[in-house]
């Protein structure tokens, strides 16, 4: 009869210690997700007020100068830069890439039978 080797056995169970030290490291990466989706919320509220400023006085402002953009402008695209990079780097941009090609298996109401 052949001897079979296990393989080495891997620690599944963690010590109390272990166990929340993990547990308190996902409740501040949580409180941390948290607070950093409620400054998106809040710079999400603040470039709609922006917009709406920016709607009622015009993208243009007429000066002693002359005309020029409004500052408004520039302030709500970084607002909306900074939402955009903040959810990227939260990894919520992110779409599932659906597979290229034909379905797979039998397409339904068809056999090529005649």
């Amino acid at each position: 009869m052949m001897k079979i080797s296990r393989r080495p056995s891997y620690r599944i169970a963690e010590t109390e210690a272990e166990r929340i030290a993990h547990l308190s490291a996902s409740r501040q990466l949580r409180g941390l997700y948290q607070k950093t989706l409620w400054q998106v919320c809040a710079a999400t509220d603040r470039a709609e007020r922006l917009r709406e400023a920016i709607d009622e006085d015009g993208e243009a402002i007429r000066g002693r100068n002359g005309t020029r953009a409004n500052v408004l402008l520039r302030d709500e695209l970084q607002t909306r830069a900074f939402i955009c990079r903040t959810l990227k780097s939260l990894g919520l941009t992110l779409q599932d890439v659906k597979p290229i090609g034909r379905p797979s298996g039998r397409m339904s109401g068809w056999s090529g039978d005649d």
